[in-house]
């Protein structure tokens, strides 16, 4: 993005400094706790370090630069590999997994249909593709957090996803944000069956400053799902 920008290139992305913030998960836990966003408790973890013996467990251990689940692991004991790369250690959120996708823009942000996130089992999960989130609470619980945590980092042009647990409680207090994706995501693809109007114009526009257009598609809502082929 920096060397599209330096070159007099447009690029339909966020600023570089939310780049780098987003690029860093540490960072962007810090980003988003310092504007009130809630976020999991925890810690960067330094490469060849083990867990710290006084963090409670089950906790999360994921690549601090990582993208996807790379590096993911649900931590059980503190007594295992240390770390290969420089990580971040947190608490194991509970609740329902979704991902908001944000069209950005100087007009504001707009929130897609959030997305309920599927994942393989076991203490090293991989993403497996998404779904419409047909809880009408749970939807509305998410489009407002993503909307909150794309302003923590200073989201303006193009495409975020934001990745976040969605807790048990119904007043969201157990609700948390995981990670920032200042990029267009995978679910972008069930997001397109949605719309009869092209998603792609409609993040140009947002970036722009307009006010994109959405039309509806008549598709049945089953449909606009992503699966990874061999999951």
């Amino acid at each position: 993005v920096q060397a599209a920008r330096a070159a007099g290139g447009r690029v339909l992305a966020p600023r570089g400094e939310a780049i780098a913030i987003a690029a860093d998960k540490q960072a962007t836990i810090n980003a988003l706790a310092a504007h009130g966003v809630p976020v999991p408790a925890g810690r960067s973890l330094p490469a060849g370090l083990p867990p710290p013996a006084d963090f409670r467990l089950p906790a999360v251990r994921k690549a601090r630069h990582g993208c996807g689940c790379e590096e993911l692991r649900l931590l059980r004991s503190h007594i295992g590999p240390p770390a290969s790369a420089a990580m971040r250690i947190e608490a194991h959120a509970q609740g329902t997994p979704v991902g908001v996708s944000l069209l950005c823009g100087a007009a504001g942000v707009i929130p897609l249909e959030p997305m309920r996130q599927r994942f393989t089992t076991g203490d090293t999960p991989r993403y497996t593709g998404s779904e419409l989130l047909d809880d009408p609470d749970l939807a509305t619980r998410a489009g407002r957090l993503g909307i909150r945590a794309a302003a923590a980092i200073g989201a303006e042009a193009g495409w975020m996803g934001v990745d976040m647990m969605l807790g048990d409680r119904p007043d969201g207090r157990d609700d948390r944000v995981l990670e920032i994706n200042p990029r267009v995501t995978t679910s972008f693809v069930g997001q397109t069956r949605l719309f009869a109007s092209s998603l792609i114009a409609a993040m140009i526009k947002a970036a722009t400053g307009g006010v994109p257009d959405l039309v509806p598609a008549p598709v049945e809502r089953s449909l606009a799902c992503f699966r990874i082929p061999g999951e």
